[in-house]
């Protein structure tokens, strides 16, 4: 009989809206499900609307004033009547879907109280909580639950974990502990489902040293299989290049921590010595305006171009028709588009970041100290002038070897069969 796993992502699992949320969780459930035959369901919880909401809104339907548009009813009754419907039966917002043969349970619950970093995680593990009954009822109790992040998914897997005995595994890729946004509140919870979980995989040891800075020394041996090579980029074929300028491209959510303000700085001084080079940017976020302001004042936007977000075939295509991929990033957990990247043939310009370290060799990239802009450049220059002297073959069969997904099931197989006692374990 296969192992039956369910997958707790602490953001939703790829919601039409935002199809990138979840997106680790689907790379690593498609290279389980095309090499072996494990039974997996998920969980999906969204919070949405709050109590505070509903109780304001309705006391401006008293006051003849209109509500709130967004909210899925108008009335006072109406809004009365589906207030007591999340809150006391959310169950009743159930949605549940196919993804690729799996099942995906949605559910979309309430805030208690005003959204906070601090609350927020009590109302998602008792939405989560209502999910898992629901799921159990229709599907069966999990053999085990692998759950994404600590906060809240890790905390409700140790719930569950004793009240049914369910065994758990605690996967952790987030940023959250280093930029500071994990209330110390639950940090007690926070060590003691790490401690009850039957592995523990942080995505590198860059990650597991964050944790333990900020919780202190973790009582358990962390697990660090990393993350998985996404199946769009498994079999990239490189075309042979004969024009001798050189494209630089990065890949990635235009923000702060991404670091792209020095990239067009140190591009400026690269773009001199290389009149024939460009750089690419591929993603989008709040920064994009600010760094095309930037691009068009650096006198050479004419070579800087910003393609927006791309689906992962576009993001393959860019890559392999690019030269060097540079990523600024001042911190990373891992850094799945660095083993896309490399998966493509390219290689690899980083931050001594965290993740990247243990990702990037001297035959695959360069490691660069963060912020020194100098030896930003320096690297780019000596990453342009390689040219054919690069082993894009190489790179290539380094990142498949090591992160590719036989390899990768192989490792979390491993990690399954020891927390459910499967033979295999042996």
């Amino acid at each position: 009989m296969s192992t039956h796993i369910l997958i707790l992502p602490t953001e939703e699992f790829l919601p039409e809206r935002n199809p990138l949320a979840g997106i680790f969780q689907g790379h690593q459930l498609d290279a389980l499900r095309s090499t072996e035959s494990e039974r997996f369901g998920v969980l999906s919880v969204r919070l949405r609307y709050s109590v505070p909401m509903f109780l304001k809104n309705m006391l401006r339907r008293m006051a003849l004033r209109p509500s709130d548009p967004s909210l899925p009813v108008s009335s006072f009754a109406a809004l009365g009547r589906e207030l007591l419907r999340r809150w006391t039966r959310p169950e009743t917002t159930l949605v549940i879907d196919d993804w690729k043969g799996i099942p995906v349970l949605r559910i979309e619950a309430l805030y208690g109280t005003a959204p906070s970093a601090r609350h927020d995680p009590i109302w998602w593990q008792r939405a989560g909580m209502a999910a898992y009954r629901a799921y159990c009822e229709r599907f069966g109790t999990p053999d085990l639950i692998h759950a994404h992040n600590s906060l809240p998914a890790g905390l409700l897997a140790a719930r569950i974990a004793r009240r049914d005995g369910v065994p758990y595994v605690l996967t952790e890729h987030s940023s959250a502990f280093h930029l500071g946004q994990v209330p110390a509140s639950w940090f007690p919870a926070i060590r003691l489902a790490i401690t009850e979980a039957r592995a523990f995989l942080p995505v590198s040891h860059a990650v597991h040293a964050t944790l333990e800075r900020a919780l202190g020394p973790l009582p358990v041996q962390p697990t660090v299989i990393g993350n998985v090579l996404p199946p769009a980029f498994a079999d990239a074929a490189r075309p042979d290049r004969n024009d001798a300028s050189v494209r630089f491209l990065t890949v990635g959510s235009l923000l702060p921590v991404k670091n792209q303000k020095l990239l067009i700085d140190a591009f400026r001084a690269v773009a001199d010595d290389r009149p024939d080079s460009r750089l690419v940017f591929v993603g989008d976020g709040p920064l994009r305006s600010t760094l095309e302001d930037q691009a068009r004042d650096s006198g050479v936007g004419d070579r800087i171009d910003f393609l927006g977000e791309l689906r992962p075939d576009g993001v393959r295509a860019e890559m392999l028709r690019s030269d060097v991929f540079v990523f600024p990033s001042h911190f990373e957990t891992f850094g799945v588009v660095i083993i896309e990247a490399m998966a493509c043939g390219m290689p690899v310009i980083a931050m001594a970041s965290g993740g990247p370290e243990e990702i990037l060799t001297p035959a695959t990239g360069r490691l660069v100290v963060p912020d020194d802009r100098a030896a930003l450049i320096a690297a780019m220059l000596e990453m342009s002038a390689s040219g054919t002297s690069v082993d894009s073959q190489a790179i290539q069969n380094h990142a498949r070897q090591n992160w590719g997904g036989e390899t990768f099931c192989h490792r979390l197989r491993a990690v399954y069969a020891s927390a459910t006692g499967s033979p295999r374990a042996a």
